[in-house]
């Protein structure tokens, strides 16, 4: 999230139970993959072995932000 950090002005910060009802949750599921944009409560964002280089992970965090694939 660093890296992340440094290239956009989006800034993820840690959950407060109390603050936040809406966030993302990194867990080792099979496969890279996140929803595109706010999927409201608890957002999974699925990053396997194979996916954790940081060009993966932004990728991945760019769609909870809502970006699509350019193509779609």
């Amino acid at each position: 999230m660093k890296k992340f950090h440094d290239i956009s002005c989006v800034r993820f910060v840690p959950r407060d139970r109390d603050k936040h009802d809406d966030y993302i949750y990194i867990l080792p599921h099979d496969g890279c993959y996140s929803f595109v944009g706010r999927a409201g409560g608890r957002q999974p964002v699925s990053l396997e072995a194979s996916c954790i280089q940081s060009g993966t992970i932004i990728h991945e965090l760019m769609h909870v932000i809502g970006f699509f694939h350019e193509q779609s």
